[in-house]
């Protein structure tokens, strides 16, 4: 507080029903008593100069005064004992205003009460004697012109050596009165109670005593309480700051820490963001801010001058930096700011972001001469918002994490039997390529969907968390998809979203190839349906993830998993539905078939796909091609055992195991691993992409583009029209 006088204070004038000037305070401080007494002749003048006693005491407690003494006056034939004097605060604190010449006005509440009690003592004469004795109680505004009143009280009777009580409160009606001193030159108020014994037979003995009740008026730096409350917090809405006083320009500015933690992109040391323009441009961030701050105005210049106060953004300037403050009000200013003057997160691999300190500065009363303090400001919190796209976390399917490296899948790297086979391109290259915040070092060994779905409802928020942020877009291949649903159905904690599920080649619907992989092992294969195809389901043994993609498996699956999948998360009081999409492909790339119609697969239609090892091209386009049509013409298998006739007349019999197919109504496009069919889930996903590819280039820079182009329209960045 900014003291600009005391005021010591025992009658208060009247408050306005809309007071005028600035608010003050009057904080109790200290008493002040003071107690003297004398002997006076008969005719009135001071008698023996050595039976005249004083005596004072100063106290700071805020509570009662209270003291007793012997004989204060003594005479000789006549003494006074003051046996007691109590001065109260009976309100340490009251409101005031500084009216603009300087004057005070104070709301009228009584402060201070005050007691005393006296003893007259007259030994010339005995107890039966009548002796008439007056007391005057008085009270007297000291310096300031008004008087509060007087009150004075007559006792008569027999009371020599008795006590006399006297009881006196300040002014309690609420008159109005103004006190007229300023406030510079510090005026005060004053109790003075005095009582005089007079002897009938000539001279007397008086005492006065007076208490003085300190009070400190300081302009009041104290805003009112701010009306606006901030919006929650977000990962793109962040809060600092906490209530000031209305401070002068010479005592400010203003600084308003709001720490941003989230990760928007690669950013120099001091937080701000690199490559901002292309950021904005590929719609992962907003191209502007919103700046949130409540600002109270008091203003000194009674109306002479406009209250304007300048905004700094990390000590920049930008557009619309000056705001207009209304004298005695709180006023939330929302301002738009450039997005490159904000400072961002620093992603710390494995934890927390490092957050950046953003700094707000208010510098008050800007519009102000130099010489010139026109007004004060308070602020009471900033808030920092703006739209960003979430991090991209991509999932990888069956069997690519089993060396430990399943991320660099999306590199381009396929994991085959032994080493990784490397593609054309990478599905992460274009990420990069348009600076997307993303993560790609999930990696799970093989396993059931269930036990998958455990680790990413641990992984996938802990991921976030690297990039400050509670929601997140999901890119899936292949049973990663499966994975992913599981997940969303399941294991997403809570306050945690996902936005947007895209899979690549998910096999929605389950697979024929691995239903060929599980039930061929074991079966015969010159008995089963389809030799050709039994033979080529025993040359890729199932792994422990196979079971989860067959035919059977996933319609199980569906039937739970479907009716769970969520359609929108609330995250931080705000609800995001989240946006199903696919992509599925198809690895007949030039569409050739024989002529009786059956497709057919070229080499170069199977880069990508591991298990060609030594085989010559023209073997392995053979293969895949066998491979493209089981999956094609085939819906699922099962198996069942049967009784072999042997021996050379065929009497004897074996039963063995055989695969039986279920073919489809039709030859289904696929990638060699599953139709397109299978890939779409209508009607809660949407396919944005039937392309051509095979089931491992299917995660193309090419179709990265595809998915971004999607994430852009399931969240778009743009700050909503300013109203």
């Amino acid at each position: 507080m900014r003291r600009v006088g005391a005021l010591v204070w025992l009658c208060l004038p009247a408050w306005a029903q809309e007071p005028a000037g600035r608010p003050a305070h009057l904080k109790f401080e200290r008493y002040i008593i003071s107690v003297s007494g004398s002997c006076f002749d008969a005719g009135g003048s001071l008698n023996w100069g050595s039976f005249s006693r004083s005596y004072s005491q100063v106290t700071t407690a805020s509570g009662d005064f209270s003291g007793t003494a012997s004989t204060f006056v003594d005479c000789g034939h006549t003494s006074i004992a003051l046996d007691r004097f109590v001065l109260n605060a009976m309100q340490t604190e009251a409101e005031a205003r500084i009216l603009p010449d300087k004057t005070i006005q104070v709301k009228s509440v009584p402060l201070v009460t005050a007691s005393f009690r006296v003893k007259f003592t007259h030994p010339d004469y005995g107890d039966d004697r009548m002796v008439q004795e007056d007391a005057t109680v008085f009270t007297s505004l000291n310096g300031g012109g008004g008087f509060c009143g007087q009150k004075n009280i007559s006792a008569t009777g027999n009371i020599n050596k008795q006590p006399l009580d006297y009881e006196w409160t300040t002014c309690g009606e609420n008159s109005p009165q103004e006190v007229s001193s300023t406030i510079l030159a510090g005026s005060y108020l004053t109790a003075s109670m005095n009582a005089i014994t007079e002897k009938k037979h000539g001279g007397s003995a008086s005492f006065s005593v007076s208490g003085y009740a300190v009070f400190n008026v300081t302009e009041d730096d104290e805003p009112p309480p701010d009306p606006f409350d901030p919006e929650p917090d977000t990962d793109s809405r962040f809060k600092g700051g906490s209530l000031t006083k209305c401070l002068r320009r010479s005592a400010g500015p203003h600084v308003v820490t709001v720490p941003i933690d989230r990760v928007a992109g690669e950013v120099a040391p001091s937080g701000a963001l690199l490559s901002v323009a292309d950021l904005v441009k590929n719609g992962v961030i907003s191209g502007e801010a919103i700046l949130r701050i409540p600002v109270f105005s008091r203003d000194y210049s009674n109306g002479a001058a406009p209250i304007e106060h300048k905004i700094l953004v990390n000590g920049e300037e930008f557009p619309d930096a000056v705001v207009e403050g209304v004298p005695e009000q709180w006023q939330l200013h929302e301002i738009r700011i450039p997005i490159a003057l904000l400072r961002f997160g620093t992603r710390v691999k494995g934890g927390k972001p490092l957050a950046a300190d953003n700094l707000i500065e208010l510098t008050i009363d800007a519009g102000s001469p130099k010489e010139s303090e026109n007004s004060c400001a308070a602020v009471d919190w900033a808030q920092l918002e703006f739209k960003a796209m979430a991090p991209v976390l991509l999932v990888h399917g069956n069997g690519q994490g089993d060396d430990g490296q399943g991320g660099t899948f999306w590199d381009g790297f396929v994991l085959g039997e032994s080493n990784r086979l490397q593609m054309a391109g990478a599905f992460t290259q274009e990420l990069k390529d348009q600076f997307i915040p993303h993560n790609s070092s999930i990696s799970m060994t093989s396993g059931p969907t269930k036990e998958h779905g455990d680790y990413l409802g641990g992984e996938i928020p802990r991921l976030a968390r690297e990039f400050g942020a509670r929601h997140v877009h999901l890119v899936a291949h292949s049973k990663g998809g499966l994975d992913s649903r599981d997940f969303l159905a399941r294991t997403v904690p809570a306050n945690f979203g996902v936005l947007s599920l895209t899979t690549l080649s998910t096999p929605h619907h389950g697979s024929s190839g691995p239903d060929y992989q599980i039930d061929s092992v074991g079966s015969s294969i010159v008995h089963s349906s389809d030799s050709t195809r039994t033979a080529l389901g025993g040359m890729a043994p199932p792994n422990a993830g196979t079971s989860s993609l067959r035919v059977s498996a996933v319609e199980s699956f569906n039937a739970a998993n479907m009716p769970l999948l969520p359609k929108s998360f609330q995250v931080d009081g705000e609800v995001a539905p989240v946006v199903y999409q696919s992509i599925s492909a198809d690895a007949n790339l030039d569409d050739s078939n024989t002529v009786f119609g059956n497709p057919t697969i070229q080499i170069g239609e199977t880069r990508g796909i591991p298990g060609q090892g030594d085989h010559w091209d023209t073997t392995w386009a053979t293969v895949m091609e066998q491979i493209y049509r089981l999956i094609g013409n085939v819906a699922s298998t099962r198996t069942e055992e049967v009784e072999i006739p042997v021996g050379k007349d065929g009497l004897q019999t074996v039963r063995v195991k055989v695969v039986r197919e279920v073919n489809t109504s039709r030859f289904e496009e696929n990638d060699f691993a599953v139709q397109r069919a299978s890939a779409r889930l209508d009607p809660v996903f949407t396919e944005i992409g039937a392309i051509k590819a095979n089931h491992s280039t299917v995660a193309s820079p090419e179709t990265a583009k595809v998915v971004l182009d999607a994430i852009r329209k399931a969240q778009p960045v743009q700050l909503e029209e300013a109203q």
